[in-house]
């Protein structure tokens, strides 16, 4: 058997042996690279904009959007004693007891805040040839957050942010009050130390709230698309490959409810199954 090794055998041997230790390398490296972009990721955190739309969000969810940027901005700026009593008189003006509803009907009643808003934003040099930044008026929640920023909030805290406009004028009016002794401390200026003092049991309070919040986009969302869906039959989207998101959103519900993943081939189906399974169980019918 000797005689059928062939005379470059060592060679050969050698030269796996090397691609062996190559593709040990480039396995090594491709470790590490993968471990240093992690360490990237988490140093970096989240998006630099996350906080502002964040914050953003929070007049968002009551449909203000681009037309309300420069008065919600102004109304940041009013003396707290004022901005809570315009908040207060809306209130009953809108009859609903939600603040930010209020904060809406304000800005749309009073141009002069349009006019203190945007001068301070082109104080900050955050307008765009005097006007709006492009990019806003694309993402209104970028806009509307800003004001937040401007005031050093973070993303931390925008869910007692939230809390504040669930509570009523009176009790907000008390809480701006304890954090100065100066009447003429604007709404936006005090809001880090009415933030601070209110602690976990505001950011339970606006926990609460942007969950309900996002619960009623979730099924204004699916009673829109139902409306669509039978006024103008198309199906052509059900034969189309499924989203990655209905993907993502099966295994979540696999999981939860302990049954196989789907094999799903097209939109429509994936659409059937998530259906069938409970749909968003993030916002299920208790």
């Amino acid at each position: 058997m000797a005689d059928d090794v062939p005379k470059n055998y060592p060679a050969l041997i050698a030269a796996i042996d090397d691609e062996i230790a190559q593709a040990r390398g480039l396995v090594a490296g491709a470790k590490a690279q993968i471990l240093a972009l992690d360490d990237e990721q988490a140093a970096l955190g989240h998006h630099p904009h996350y906080a502002i739309y964040r914050h953003g969000g929070i007049a968002a969810v009551r449909d203000m959007g681009v037309a309300h940027i420069f008065a919600h901005a102004g109304f940041y700026r009013l003396p707290y004693e004022e901005a809570i009593a315009r908040l207060a008189d809306a209130r009953h003006e809108v009859d609903h007891d939600c603040l930010i509803i209020a904060l809406k009907y304000v800005c749309e009643s009073d141009p002069l805040l349009e006019i203190t808003g945007l001068a301070w934003l082109e104080e900050q040099d955050l307008l765009k040839r005097g006007g709006l930044d492009p990019f806003w008026v694309k993402r209104p929640k970028l806009g509307l957050g800003y004001p937040a920023k401007l005031h050093a909030l973070t993303a931390a805290d925008a869910e007692p942010h939230r809390g504040l406009y669930t509570l009523t004028p009176s009790d907000l009016r008390d809480r701006f009050a304890a954090a100065t002794d100066t009447p003429d401390d604007t709404f936006g200026d005090l809001l880090p130390m009415v933030i601070a003092a209110g602690g976990a049991a505001l950011a339970a309070i606006g926990g609460a709230a942007s969950e309900a919040d996002a619960a009623d986009r979730y099924r204004a969302n699916c009673a829109s698309f139902a409306a669509h869906q039978r006024a103008t039959g198309d199906r052509r989207w059900r034969w189309k490959p499924p989203l990655s998101r209905q993907g993502h959103h099966a295994r979540t519900i696999a999981d939860l409810n302990e049954v196989p993943m789907p094999a799903e081939r097209t939109r429509g189906h994936a659409a059937n199954w998530l259906d069938d399974n409970g749909a968003n169980p993030r916002f299920r019918e208790r």
